[in-house]
This record gives structure tokens, sequence and C-alpha cells, in this order.
């Protein structure tokens, strides 16, 4: 404790010895210093209400519960006829228990009403989802106005933005209704049509994407179809949907291919397909060879073997005759009806040869029968347009400003070697097969960004300008400091030098004063001095020995009297 004063004290002393503008500057900032943690305190403390709903409450829920809470005898707060606060948390969930207790519930769906509270911490993407919640909430309170409905429920994903206009996919919208009792709104085409256009013109979605289905998960909204088109119309629509699916599909294997290499801005994906939609049946007998020896895979070349046909069978038969064997003849005893010597001459030159070779072949036959799918791929179109990269002039550290007041770019267009990567890859990504007819073309094309740029540069600008005065603030600061200083320093010197001159001048009046006292005690004169006079001089001859002896002490009480001066 002692230390502590002891600090105080000096800390007391120092103040004291500051000229007036440093001391109106220390508690100045004193001041600030306390007025913010005032205010930090006064902001981060916590409410004692609690809200007993977090929505706003429509009129007629908030007379209700403001009623029930009033003969319940439960305390409660309320503000702006919308919001009911109650003492705390405990209070609050005992207070929702018994209102639901009694069947009081308030309706949950939020329209606008979401905007009547915002914060000023709220993101442009939150609010983008009130307002899409909003407007959720307008139409399903539209709908309940209708007797034939009970309760409703629409449904409209959340859609995200594309970059291309394009890209972007079409929104739909899922309707799901409780009819009331002893309605004919299952039946009624001219009903549900108003349903169909009510979501449509409110949430801006086409007709055909927006579906209607009851609590029995019937499809209320196909009883529409039959009153547009025909069968073949509806059969034409279906085709388009299912082409441009596949288009879509195509176009987003492509971006997120290339996305890992090349940003989304720097691309244009366009695709075309050739559809077929005939369903064939086919039915093959084909013949295949047979594969006496598999193909090796890890060498480069084909060592496969294959053979057309099997034997499964061969039979050889071979006979070598040389001369008759025998002499054709008559009965017995009847010559041969052949001339002398000749029978002689048929055993030197008759010679007789037959060889026969019968080979059974088997060949491996197959038999195909193929069945098409509704729909196939005739041909796969794409095209990919691929933009250069800006980079901005940097001249020590702050981009470069042209005599126009815009920010200078260097541009530098994809090379031959990329483009053809790029093509590669979009092959890949698209399954291309040149036997098909499909055809892939990547080319660079310089977007025009000059409204991007002009956003950019202003933002850019804006920053180096924060930036610069940020830097000559800090800068005015140093020089404020400084000067502070410099102007301390200068005070410090004037008050020395105004002490060592007051020091001066009291001494010489001292030996002044002395000087005359010892010429008139030399010449013998008596001097008559007063009480006071006599004490006056008893007590600066005090102070001249105690100057003497401890001059620190004296220094120190001289400049106590100048500052208090």
């Amino acid at each position: 404790m002692n230390e502590l004063l002891e600090f105080l004290k000096n800390l007391l002393s120092k103040f004291n010895q500051l000229p007036l503008t440093s001391k109106l500057i220390v508690g100045a900032s004193i001041a600030a210093v306390i007025g913010a943690i005032i205010v930090v305190v006064l902001v981060s403390k916590p409410t004692t209400k609690v809200l007993l709903y977090p929505q706003a409450l429509s009129p007629e829920d908030f007379a209700r519960v403001t009623k029930k809470l009033t003969e319940l005898n439960i305390p409660f707060e309320t503000r702006d006829n919308k919001f009911v606060l109650v003492e705390s948390e405990e209070i609050k969930q005992k207070a929702k228990m018994r209102l639901a207790w009694e069947g009081i519930i308030p309706n949950n769906i939020k329209g606008f009403e979401l905007f009547d509270t915002q914060s000023f911490t709220t993101t442009d993407f939150e609010r983008n989802v009130n307002l899409h919640r909003a407007l959720i909430g307008e139409i399903e309170r539209h709908l309940k106005m209708i007797d034939d409905i009970e309760d409703v429920k629409v449904i409209v994903p959340f859609q995200q933005e594309r970059l291309f206009k394009e890209d972007q996919t079409e929104r739909s919208a899922s309707v799901v209704i409780t009819p009331s009792p002893y309605s004919d709104i299952r039946e009624n085409k001219r009903k549900i049509k108003a349903i169909v256009e009510l979501v449509s013109r409110g949430l801006d979605i086409k007709t055909e994407n927006i579906v209607v289905v009851d609590n029995q998960g019937n499809v209320l909204s196909d009883l529409l179809i039959g009153d547009e088109v025909t069968d073949d119309i509806k059969a034409a629509k279906e085709q388009i949907k299912i082409k441009e699916r596949i288009k879509r599909e195509i176009i987003e294997r492509i971006q997120s291919t290339l996305s890992k290499a090349i940003s989304t801005d720097r691309l244009i994906v366009s695709a075309d397909v050739d559809m077929r939609w005939d369903r064939k049946e086919i039915e093959q007998n084909k013949i295949i060879p047979t594969v006496v020896k598999q193909d090796n895979p890890l060498t480069p070349y084909d060592e496969s073997q294959v053979e057309v046909n099997v034997p499964i069978s061969k039979k050889i038969t071979k006979e070598d005759f040389k001369g008759p064997a025998y002499i054709p003849e008559g009965p017995p005893g009847v010559e041969a009806n052949v001339p002398p010597g000749i029978k002689e001459k048929i055993d030197r030159f008759t010679t007789y040869n037959k060889n026969e070779e019968i080979v059974n072949y088997e060949v491996s036959k197959e038999l195909v029968k193929q069945k098409n799918q509704p729909y196939d791929i005739n041909r796969i179109s794409v095209a990919v347009a691929v933009d250069g990269v800006w980079e901005v002039e940097m001249k020590n550290g702050e981009p470069v400003i042209d005599e126009n007041g815009k920010v200078k770019r260097k541009f530098y267009p994809p090379t031959e070697e990329e483009l053809r990567n790029i093509e590669q890859w979009v092959k890949d990504a698209v399954g291309y097969n040149p036997y098909r007819g499909d055809k892939v073309t990547v080319t660079f094309i310089k977007f025009d960004r000059s409204k991007q740029f002009a956003k950019e540069d202003e933002e850019l600008l804006r920053k180096y300008q924060i930036r610069r005065i940020l830097i000559a603030t800090i800068l005015v600061l140093i020089v404020l400091f400084l000067m502070m200083l410099l102007y301390r320093a200068i005070m410090r010197e004037v008050l020395r030098r105004r002490r060592l001159r007051e020091e001066e001048l009291a001494r010489q009046q001292q030996l002044m004063r002395e000087a005359a006292l010892r010429a008139a005690e030399q010449e013998g004169a008596m001097v008559e001095l007063s009480v006071e006079e006599k004490a006056r001089m008893e007590l600066l001859e005090s102070i001249i020995s105690l100057a003497r002896e401890k001059p620190e002490i004296a220094a120190r009480v001289i400049r106590t009297w100048i500052s208090e001066e």
C-alpha cells in the first residue's frame, strides 16, 4: 500500500510539473479512455428482457397472445405492437408451453416483416436469403386466403448465380396444399391453374416449372397438361428438357474440369447435342474369332493370336496303286478278251493314286439381342472461348495511372500449347468420339472487360487513397508527437535558464546585502531594525547557509516556487 501511495504521489508531482498544454492533453486522453470504457460497458450490458417469439407477430396473433398471457398472470412487456418480451428465459419457456397447451401458436409464416428489424452487421447474403423467404411467405399468405386451401407450403430452391446467363438454370417451385373439407380443388382445373399462375407471377417462374401436389401425393398440376398440348407436343417438350439437361451437364462438367486451372471468368463454354429418339430392337448372329493367345498389355505391340475357326475332327485317306492288280476275265474256260502281249504290258504301265483329307471345323458364334434406350446421343459439339490474363502495372508498390485516370494493365494471351491442352481436357471431359462425329473447338477470344475494369479501378484507387490517408495521418501524428517532445524540451531549457538567472540574481542581491552590512558594521553605524526585519534577516541567513550546505534541496524549493507562479 505504501508503495502504491508513493507511486501516486510521484505521478501527481510529475503531472504538476507539466506545462498547461501537456496537462490538457493528458486530461483529454484520460477522459476519452474513461468515456470509451463506459460506452463499451453500456453497449455490452446484457438485456434483462427476452423475446417470447423471435419473429414479429401479426395483429391477430399479437392480440391472442397478450390476452392469454394476461389471463395466465404472466408478466410481459410489448414493443411496437409486434413483439412480446418476458423477464427471463425460464419464463419464456413456461409461457410458450402454456400458450401451446391452450392451442395458441402464432403463425410462423413470415413475409416482408423480416425487414422490420435489421442489424447493422447483416451481410448481403443474409439480406438475399431474407428476401427469398419474404417472397415465399407472402405467396403462402395469399394462397391461404383461398377458401379451398386449409394449409399450404411453397418450396423454391435457392438459385446460385452464374457468371453467364446461358449457364443459369431455370427456377422451379413446388406447392404442397392441404385442401379444405368438401373442397373440389382436386378436380377443378380452373382453381389449380389459378394457383400455378399466382406462384408464377409472384415469384417470376415459368408455369411449366411449377408442380402442385396435395397432401395425399396427387400431382394436381398434371390436370392442366391435357388442356394445353397434345401428346406429341408433350413428348417434344420432354425431349427438349432432356436435351437441355444433357447440354447443361456437359457444360458444367467442362467448367468444373477447367476451373482447376483457369478461372471461370476467363471461359465461355457452349455445347450442342444431336439426339436420336427412335427406339430399335436389333438381333444379330455374329461369328467371332477364337483367341488362342491373349495380348500382353505390358508390351507396346500386339501379341494376341486368333483363329477364325477351330478343327474338331479330321480324316485322312491315302492310296497308291501302280498297274492293275488283276486282269478282267470272262467265265472260266473262256479266253480273255485281251490281245496277246497286252496283258504283260498292263502290268508295266498301270498306276493308281488316291489322297483324301476331311477336316470338320467349328466356328464361334454370338447371338446378340440389342434394345436401344428411349434416346441416344448421335453427336456432341463443344465450343470453348478462352480469354487471356490481365495484370495491373505496379510502380513503387502502387498501380500506374495513365493520362485518362485509369489503371494500366498488361495483357497476356494464352499460348498455343495451353489451347491444345485445354482442347484435350475438354475431349476427355465430354467423352470425345471421332467415329461419332464429335467436334471440339477451343479458341482464344479477348473479352470486353471495360465495365469490370472500371469497377476494379474505382475500388483499387479508393483502397490506395485510403492507404495514403492512413500513412499521412500516421506521419502527422508522428510529427505532432515529435513537436510535443521538442516543445517540452524547449520549455525545460527555458525554465532551467530562468531558474539559473533567478538564482544568479538572488545571489547577487545577497552579496550586495552582505556588503552593505559589512560596510555599516565597519563604519559603526547603528541600524535600528524592527522585529519582522530581524526575523526575515535570520530566515535569510538560514536559507543562505542551507543553500551552501545542501544546494540540491535549495534548487528543488526554487523550482517548486517557479512552477507555482
